[in-house]
């Protein structure tokens, strides 16, 4: 995380993180994440991303915001 907001610094881009610790808390974290206003959501690949990624995929396309992430396992689900 730290190379991103590095990387994101040099390109003028602000980040919005909460952690999520929990797959039960996806929808919560996800949610709030949202009601920010922001123009894409990365989701970095752990094992709490992997196993919530559905439920984080569905509330970004209701607000019809890009996802992106560096696991080829979680671009072929979405």
């Amino acid at each position: 995380m730290n190379r991103i907001k590095g990387l994101a610094a040099k390109l003028g881009v602000s980040l919005e993180t909460l952690p999520l610790n929990t797959s039960a808390d996806a929808q919560l974290i996800t949610k709030s994440l949202l009601s920010r206003n922001i123009d894409a959501f990365f989701a970095n690949p752990d094992n709490t991303v992997f196993a919530s990624f559905e439920t984080i995929l569905k509330s970004c396309n209701e607000k019809n915001i890009p996802i992106f992430t560096s696991e080829a396992g979680l671009v072929e689900r979405g």
